[in-house]
Order: C-alpha cells, then structure tokens, then sequence
C-alpha cells in the first residue's frame, strides 16, 4: 500500500468534513510526523512482540493521527505503550468482560491501536500471540465491526469520514 498517497486522501477527507462542520463538531489536526524505525523497533521490544507489516509501515509514514475519525484517535508509540489514551483504551478493554466470547480471542491476544475521546469506541488488533494477527476488531460496547488487516481498517475508516461528510451535506 501507498502510505503516504493514503494518508494525503485520509486527510482530504478530513479536510472536506471541515469545510461543511459548521458547527465545529469535531477537530481536523493533521496526522502526527512519522516514527523512526529505531522507535518502531524500540516500541516492540517493549511491548515483546512484532507488529503487523501494515500497521509498522502506518506508523513509519505517521506516528498516530489525532481525531482520525471524529473523535477518535489512532495510537502513535507513546500512545501504544503508556499515557492517558493507552489508560482509557485498557479501561473499555477491560470492561468489555470476556473477550474470547466475543471475538475469539483473550486479552493477551490483542493490542489497542485507536480509542475515542468522547465515546466507548475502541479498536484492537490482534498480536503475533494471537492464532490470526492482524485483525482489527472495532467494539463500541459490543463488536460493531471487524477487518482483515490494519491497512483495511484504515481504507475502511476514511470510507466512514466519506460518509459523514455526505451526511453534513445533506444536513446543511
């Protein structure tokens, strides 16, 4: 996948939904500066495992994004290892009760890659401990959605940002 053709459409999009918010509903920072690969390679020998190829190839062309999907908000290193973020997305983890009943897999199976700031939305993927890793799994309370692969989750939330900004427009 072309990261950075990628992450300039994902950020048009974003643009766009700007231009019609007239009431500022949501913010629009642009995504952070990309990682190193010494920070990526730091990150996993922290977290004691390899990332998936697509997500490791996001984070070297962005280091997380901000309000990616309204308020929602895509991890950089820090935010996959400690911080405030990292704290709300365990919390939601762990209310989820019993994972494996939902997804079919445990909590040591997976890894929160993006949390709202406003809502109960959040997004794992599955670790190289998992049987399957890669997957993105997307709860709000319960298991909304799930994806193949990081790079389809991706593709998948700027499709979601395409569709707020038609609903603004028909709104305005």
């Amino acid at each position: 996948m072309d990261w950075k053709k990628e992450i300039t459409i994902a950020h048009m999009v974003r643009q766009k939904i700007a231009e019609v918010d007239v009431a500022q509903i949501w913010i629009y920072p642009y995504p952070e500066v990309a990682a190193t690969e010494k920070q990526v390679l730091e990150l996993e020998r922290k977290l004691e495992m390899s990332l998936s190829l697509d997500h490791k190839e996001f984070l070297l062309h962005a280091n997380g994004w901000r309000s990616f999907y309204q308020a929602v908000d895509l991890f950089g290193i820090e935010e996959l290892q400690s911080g405030s973020l990292h704290n709300t997305a365990q919390e939601l983890l762990n209310s989820l009760g019993n994972l494996k009943d939902i997804c079919g897999f445990d909590v040591n199976e997976v890894l929160p890659i993006a949390v709202s700031t406003e809502d109960i939305d959040l997004f794992l993927i599955t670790n190289q401990r998992s049987r399957q890793s890669g997957l993105v799994f997307w709860f709000a309370g319960q298991l909304i959605d799930h994806f193949s692969s990081f790079e389809e989750w991706f593709l998948a939330m700027v499709d979601y940002n395409r569709l707020e900004y038609q609903g603004m427009i028909e709104r305005n």
